[in-house]
């Protein structure tokens, strides 16, 4: 039990059965409980109702919160100067008119940077995966918990559960790549940054939903126990140990079981097995799916869930709210409720919402203004790039004419990927106006558009007057203002192009047929192109890989990212990032990822299915491995050990990475298990050694007489460098 146990359990126990349900349930939304006046923010009549029908609330999501979704911008919506006063303007009113004057916990989406009016959109968690810097992506994190503490807000949502383990799948952007462990390493520093910062952390979603039937968002998940225990927990195991206060529930079904409706996962596996005794809260509206999953009526739904182990209701939509009439007729254990109850309590304490606290008007906007995060971007987005070409023809010369084509090289918003708040003038820069910084007289041409609209551009005038071209390819996950969503968020339509974010799945990965036009007319001029690929997911690069000179992956970089990307073409930063997730040749190929069980098989028309493996990624230095062993250190522990060398002019940084397979068991081992990683800074015309330690019981080896083979370099497709006899140990 928490620290704060006893005053929850007490608490709850001086309350009434409405009182309860008001706290584990959120009825309404943040950004529908007030309104902007001459006389500044006023709460509206829809809070007021809730707070008077149900004598509290428990938590309001998005108080913040700015979007196409929420209609909320500036001018209508909480600009950083008045965080503070807003949050203050709830609480105040909860403790002056309710019985029990309890605040409410107040979240929001903070996967990439607050998604607020403001707030710093650092790049979303597939680019920042990129890096294999858990260090880094922990200090980022650390600075998003401090602008949301000085917000006087309590709870930050991040994706750090799922795996992108089909790109077909439009949420691949917001997850920390296809693999586990390095997913698992991101995640623990995340929540522990975060809770330095002084906030608590809701980790996103339980469970497997990266891995949807057909890359369908909120689909069925076939996947064996095996195969989840191997793959999916681990990520979720490693953010509970961190210290995850809150966990939320995912849309889809794990063979056939809605996971709202899952005791076996929300009971014994998170709560029995992980050891977690935080708040199960569940996505938006999620309880009211099961009305449709199962066919059930919302009063059945809710008591599903909460048997279930759901203990808060987002976006509940009704369903929680008839436990009322469900506990009366005795289908309902009056004891599920109290523990839920004093599970969102017990947060409440920890929280320190339970005593009034001074307020510091201004410095949510003082720390924004700082430049603290802004810093923080652009390491990420520097250090995630993805060089996958290049022949020679990057670095760019200092004076090489530069002729810019692609519109999302001239959008900021291109950048940034989905859960995104509205941009002010100077808030980020696009590619385009950071290029022409560095290169003066640098040209820019449309070339093609997202619409499919005809640009009108003589590309081969504008080539031919260029020494080089920089091409901008890749999807969008733009959303608009006048976009309809569904009641959980997701895009039901748009009058932007978007082949990525949330509810935007596609089943090909292809890129858009213009894209590829000016790519080929581009190429028979004759200048040399490289190719920046700003994208969310892994695309078919087949032809792109033939036809361009140099391919920078820059992902969704955030508002940093632009000025990351312009400093990576001029050869101020070395390309550092590795691939994430695996680039397949195509659709047809999925899955590829490295760990997948049994070999990899090439397909009668040729194709091994990978075209750029896990863990890839070049540099303009030359490295290589000049040696590499392994040994047991202990009873299940070994250690790698690498030496790598840097054989240019220019120092750089490389990830040593090690893989394991297992052989000779009594079963099937998957065919490339990272084991572990580390970035490692290599000086101009030095060697380095490095030492890597890795625990073989994760991977649950039943023979004596297994066998494993360890591979070590910079990427996934390195060659084997010893095998160890571990013993069953």
């Amino acid at each position: 039990m928490g620290s704060y146990f006893e005053q929850a359990r007490k608490l709850c126990a001086d309350m009434t059965l409405r009182e309860k349900l008001g706290q584990i349930t959120q009825t309404v939304d943040g950004y529908h409980c007030y309104e902007k006046t001459a006389d500044g923010i006023e709460l509206n009549d829809t809070f007021r109702r809730v707070v008077s029908a149900y004598g509290g609330i428990g938590a309001l999501s998005g108080l913040l919160r700015a979007d196409p979704w929420t209609r909320r911008g500036y001018g209508n919506g909480i600009e950083p100067a008045e965080r503070e006063l807003c949050a203050k303007t709830v609480q105040d009113y909860l403790r002056r008119n309710t019985r029990l004057g309890i605040p409410a916990l107040i979240e929001l989406e903070t996967a990439h940077g607050l998604q607020a009016l403001g707030s710093v959109m650092y790049p979303t968690g597939l680019c920042s995966a990129a890096s294999f810097d858990p260090e880094l992506y922990g200090q980022m994190m650390h600075a998003i918990g401090t602008e949301l503490k000085l917000s006087e807000n309590h709870v930050a949502f991040v994706t750090m559960i799922d795996l992108a383990r089909d790109p077909r799948w439009g949420r691949s952007e917001e997850c920390l790549g296809e693999n586990p462990r390095l997913a698992a390493q991101l995640a623990a520093s995340a929540v522990r940054e975060l809770r330095r910062a002084g906030v608590l952390v809701c980790a996103k979603h339980f469970f497997a939903g990266g891995a949807p039937m057909g890359g369908h968002n909120q689909m069925e998940v076939t996947a064996g126990e095996r195969e989840l225990r191997e793959i999916h927990l681990v990520p979720a195991r490693a953010a509970v140990e961190a210290g995850a206060e809150f966990v939320m529930v995912a849309y889809n079904t794990v063979d056939g079981v809605p996971c709202h409706a899952n005791a076996h996962l929300l009971r014994r596996i998170l709560r029995d097995e992980l050891g977690f005794d935080g708040v199960a809260l569940s996505d938006g509206a999620g309880v009211a799916m099961l009305c449709d999953q199962l066919g059930v009526s919302a009063e059945q739904a809710a008591v599903m869930a909460l048997n279930a182990g759901v203990d808060m209701s987002l976006c509940d939509e009704g369903p929680f709210l008839r436990l009322e009439d469900a506990a009366a007729k005795g289908s309902v254990l009056l004891s599920r409720i109290d523990e839920a109850c004093v599970r969102v309590l017990e947060k409440k304490y920890e929280a320190g919402l339970m005593e009034e606290h001074a307020w510091v008007p201004g410095a949510a906007l003082e720390y924004i203004e700082s430049g603290v995060g802004q810093a923080l971007a652009y390491r990420m987005a520097a250090e995630s790039a993805v060089l996958l070409k290049n022949d020679g023809m990057l670095p760019l010369r200092p004076d090489a004419r530069v002729c810019m084509v692609g519109e999302n090289l001239d959008d900021i918003y291109c950048l940034l990927g989905d859960y995104t708040s509205p941009r002010k003038d100077g808030e980020g820069q696009s590619v385009r106006r950071a290029l022409e910084a560095r290169f003066p007289g640098a040209s820019f041409a449309r070339g093609w558009s997202f619409s499919g609209k005809p640009t009108g551009n003589d590309l081969a005038a504008l080539a031919a007057r260029s020494d080089v071209v920089v091409l901008g390819m890749g999807g969008s996950s733009v959303r608009d203002f006048e976009t309809a969503f569904e009641s959980t968020g997701a895009a039901a339509g748009s009058t932007y192009f978007m082949d990525c974010g949330e509810g935007c799945d596609v089943s090909e990965l292809t890129l858009p047929a213009d894209q590829l036009d000016i790519l080929r007319a581009l190429k028979k001029t004759g200048k040399p192109v490289a190719v920046v690929l700003i994208c969310g997911r892994a695309y078919d690069l087949r032809e792109v890989s033939e036809l361009a000179d140099a391919i920078l992956v820059a992902w969704y970089p955030g508002q940093e990212g632009g000025r990351a990307v312009a400093d990576i073409l001029a050869g101020d930063v070395c390309p550092s990032g590795k691939l994430p997730v695996t680039f397949p040749r195509s659709a047809g190929c999925l899955p590829v990822c490295p760990d997948c069980f049994g070999r990899a098989r090439t397909y009668t028309d040729g194709s091994d299915g990978v075209l750029y493996p896990f863990g890839f990624g070049l540099s303009y230095a030359q490295t290589r491995v000049v040696s590499a062993t392994a040994r047991m250190t202990g009873t299940g522990t070994a250690e790698a050990e690498l030496v790598l060398e840097n054989l240019s002019d220019i120092p750089c940084v490389e990830t040593a990475q090690v893989y394991l397979h297992i052989t000779a068991d009594t079963r099937m081992h998957r065919r490339r298990e990272l084991a572990a990683f580390r970035r490692v800074s290599l000086p101009a015309h030095e060697a380095v050694r490095v030492r890597l330690t890795f625990d073989l019981a994760p991977y649950e080896i039943q023979s004596d007489s297994a066998q494993v083979e360890v591979y070590a370099g910079t990427c996934s497709d390195c060659p084997c460098c010893a095998a160890l006899t571990p013993g069953k140990g």
